[in-house]
């Protein structure tokens, strides 16, 4: 049968369309009576089991077939609770569409990610200024408050206790809320009623996972830099840059030093190395929001990134590269601009992870409907 609004295919006990989110209205059928689904019979025995006309055999009762036609969590930014019963399966709620301006997830550009996150900002501009202003002065007071003890205990920010002080704050205080501040432009993006205090959302029981996650993230970009690492040792093994050169401007005047040509060889071997640190970067940042928004664990949520963000890598990284230009171009801006940068950056990539999820949700009904139906 096709859906009523948007003509999709669907099977034949499709409680919702997976494409646009119409609730499917099933006329009323009698138990034993036969309803033809492609080549099979099947009698419909109960709200949540198929019966075989020929044979009486049970053929659908598994979890697998109550997601059929259901519209996923995923999807709840699109679809709102409906005050309809739901007559298809029992003990679950339909989701009716409600309208929506989102656009469709096939269409994953840059501009396209940019344009949700300007029209995000039109819906919530206050709240989002005064949270990412919280989360700023929280993280700098906590950490100009542990400078300050390091200080009165005779202690350096290089010392083993200051690195150990300093990691601590980052992993307790300053990820949490960098990834409260997500959660936050990810709510503006879904046009949901948005609030400052969404950036403590990791303190609501999930401040474990969110900085497991953070310190995963960092581990497997840092293993993604290796390569990096060992060509810049080889290049002061070698003698091509001296290894006394200690600070960047030491390092520049050695370069500078070069020839053109081993300049342009170092150069071209730097961006060679930096791209699977900045590939792995693009497919892990998702995590985060699973981490909050999905309340999964830091690996589980570094393996569902990935597999998420299969095929639009590129997209990912133009993001992420559009937007250290912003705050590159806001610093130029009064410096103030770089804050308004920063905002339009994170919610474009929280739009990204809003489009990507839609489209594995969409994927996934497909196959399990492949997987029942044949």
């Amino acid at each position: 049968m096709k859906c009523s609004r948007c003509g999709t295919e669907l099977p034949a006990i499709a409680g919702a369309c997976w494409s646009c989110g119409e609730v499917v209205a099933r006329p009323e059928v009698k138990v034993g009576a036969p309803v033809a689904d492609g080549d099979s019979t099947l009698a419909v025995a109960g709200p949540s089991a198929y019966t075989s006309a020929s044979s009486g055999e049970d053929v659908t009762s598994s979890a697998a077939n109550v997601d059929v036609g259901r519209v996923l969590p995923s999807n709840r930014d699109k679809f709102g609770p409906s005050d309809r019963p739901d007559s298809q399966l029992p003990g679950m709620r339909v989701l009716a569409p409600r309208p929506s301006d989102d656009l469709d997830p096939g269409t994953m550009t840059v501009g396209t990610m940019y344009l949700r996150a300007f029209r995000a900002i039109g819906r919530g501009f206050v709240v989002l200024v005064a949270g990412g202003l919280l989360a700023f002065a929280a993280d700098v007071a906590v950490t100009w408050t542990v400078s300050r003890v390091l200080t009165y205990l005779g202690q350096a920010d290089q010392s083993a206790a200051g690195t150990l002080a300093n990691g601590l704050t980052y992993f307790l205080v300053g990820a949490p809320l960098s990834v409260g501040w997500q959660y936050l432009c990810l709510r503006a993006v879904r046009g949901e009623a948005t609030s400052v205090a969404d950036v403590f959302v990791p303190y609501r029981g999930r401040l474990f996972d969110t900085a497991m996650a953070s310190l995963v993230q960092g581990l497997l970009i840092a293993l993604a830099s290796v390569p990096l690492m060992v060509a810049f040792a080889a290049v002061v093994l070698l003698g091509v840059v001296p290894a006394t050169v200690q600070t960047l401007p030491e390092f520049e005047g050695a370069i500078m030093a070069l020839p053109a040509g081993v300049q342009l060889g170092l150069i071209a071997g730097m961006l060679a190395g930096l791209l699977p640190p900045l590939v792995v970067a693009a497919r892990l940042s998702l995590v985060p929001y699973l981490v909050i928004d999905e309340r999964e664990g830091p690996l589980v949520a570094a393996a569902e990134s990935w597999t998420r963000t299969r095929g639009a890598a590129r997209m990912i990284i133009g993001v992420m590269l559009s937007g250290v230009l912003l705050s590159i171009l806001g610093v130029f801006a009064f410096v103030v601009g770089a804050g308004v940068g920063l905002m339009i950056y994170s919610l474009a990539h929280a739009a990204v992870f809003e489009t990507v999820t839609t489209r594995a949700a969409r994927a996934r009904i497909a196959q399990r409907t492949v997987d029942v139906y044949g």
